[in-house]
């Protein structure tokens, strides 16, 4: 704020007012933990800088002992949520020279006309790319999320091989969905979905943001003789989660194989890449598209969006997606999805997505990073005149990716080694989770085997 010269910022995208407090909520937004508020910092020149935070919130959101005491040590006050337009107006008015700064196109216009253009500095917020980083704790968090997710889905695939292939009992969209969330129910610390689950069997598995619903004439029942596409997530206390995968409990045609395969090559693509610090996401993004391009095939949505912890599902400012207006390059502690697919309408939709956080390639750099280290500092790494720092992706999400599906005469034997390698990842991440001997176990231990060459 005292580089842009900024007496007051202004917050209203509920996520950024979640982290800023560290406070959570339900009830308010489905599947997003968020609360209802606004919340503005002042920083009062006249007395060195020193600032002032006000949460403007419902009083019920805060009547718990514990949310008491956290907004009380870090000396926030509470107003009541209607009070924002008078509070900002009244800082605007008491002095000409003080400046508000708002992010416009993330402020809704009755907040917005409230400060006159001379007071106003219109940009990126500060806490949008402080989120997006995330820090050791966050992380950790997610991994873990992760590793619940893992159990969950193992359980979850082994019921549905079993009753569609064994009990030969088909199964509609609503009643995977709700399978699917009971497992990850079962999780500690599971609080609700992430967003509503999109479980589509055949070409319903073509509508991008298909929810399934009883009694309508969309809804489809799963065989043997179908695809599914489930993309679905949770949040847990410790994270959040977000995955896709594409199945097939029968015998897949020639053509869908070849896609599925295809869409997998771009997923490898993303996933290997080792790019240089200041790379925008939509440098990536030709190489989630380019085994489909090879055949004259494409998607319609972008390959990645970054992901809060513990917080929405989408979350910017960074993303992987042919749209080069986005040029927030990818940092050090960002979590994106990797997310190819392919769809006809009227048939199918293939879909395969991980969440990926993002490291240095140089584990010195790392350790500096987290340790908070600076340019000049003792123990920062120096580069060579004219050398970039390099980042990697590193993989969260522990779900096996269906090895029958793929046409292994066309995956180059890196991309098979990085199947294997991606299988042993996750089996040595979620088998300790379960118990020997149960379904899930025995289908876990299969889905991770080595793919036949």
């Amino acid at each position: 704020m005292a580089d842009k010269s900024a007496t007051m910022s202004v917050f209203s995208a509920l996520d950024d007012i979640a982290y800023l407090f560290n406070l959570r909520a339900t009830g308010d937004i489905d599947t997003c933990p968020v609360g209802i508020a606004y919340a503005t910092v002042e920083r009062h020149v006249e007395d060195g800088g020193t600032g002032i935070v006000t949460l403007f919130c419902d009083d019920a959101k805060i009547v718990d002992a514990q949310v008491k005491a956290h907004l009380n040590e870090a000396n926030v006050t509470v107003k009541p949520y209607d009070s924002v337009i008078s509070h900002i107006q009244s800082h605007v008015q008491a002095d000409s020279s003080h400046k508000v700064w708002m992010d416009q196109s993330r402020t809704n216009y009755a907040l917005t006309r409230s400060v006159p253009s001379p007071q106003l500095i219109d940009a990126q917020n500060a806490i949008t790319p402080m989120k997006a980083v995330k820090n050791k704790a966050e992380l950790n968090g997610m991994k873990l999320a992760h590793l619940k997710d893992g159990v969950a889905m193992a359980r979850f695939i082994a019921w549905l091989t079993h009753t569609l292939t064994v009990e030969n009992k088909s199964v509609s969209e609503v009643e995977i969905d709700q399978v699917l969330t009971g497992f990850r129910k079962e999780q500690d610390g599971f609080i609700e979905l992430s967003f509503p689950t999109i479980a589509g069997v055949g070409s319903n598995g073509a509508i991008i943001h298909y929810s399934a619903k009883e009694d309508t004439d969309l809804l489809q029942y799963l065989d043997t003789t179908q695809p599914i596409l489930i993309d679905s997530g949770g949040q847990y206390t410790c994270g959040t989660t977000d995955v896709t995968r594409t199945w097939h409990f029968g015998d897949a045609t020639q053509a869908f194989r070849e896609y599925y395969t295809r869409v997998l090559k771009g997923h490898i693509g993303v996933d290997t890449m080792v790019f240089p610090e200041g790379t925008p996401g939509f440098v990536l993004d030709v190489f989630a598209r380019k085994a489909l391009w090879d055949v004259g095939r494409d998607y319609g949505h972008g390959t990645g969006h970054g992901v809060g912890a513990a917080l929405n599902v989408h979350e910017g400012p960074m993303s992987i997606s042919p749209r080069w207006g986005n040029t927030e390059a990818l940092k050090k502690g960002m979590i994106v999805s990797n997310e190819p697919g392919y769809y006809e309408d009227g048939v199918c939709g293939i879909r395969i997505e991980n969440l990926l956080s993002i490291t240095y390639v140089n584990d010195d750099d790392n350790v500096a990073f987290e340790q908070n280290l600076k340019d000049g500092d003792e123990g920062y790494p120096t580069l060579p005149s004219g050398q970039k720092r390099f980042l990697k992706f590193e993989r969260l999400t522990m779900i096996p990716i269906q090895k029958n599906l793929i046409m292994t005469h066309l995956m180059t034997g890196e991309e098979l080694d990085w199947l294997d390698s991606y299988h042993r990842d996750v089996f040595q991440a979620i088998a300790p989770l379960l118990d020997e001997g149960t379904p899930e176990m025995l289908w876990l231990t299969e889905a991770c085997a080595e793919i036949g060459r």
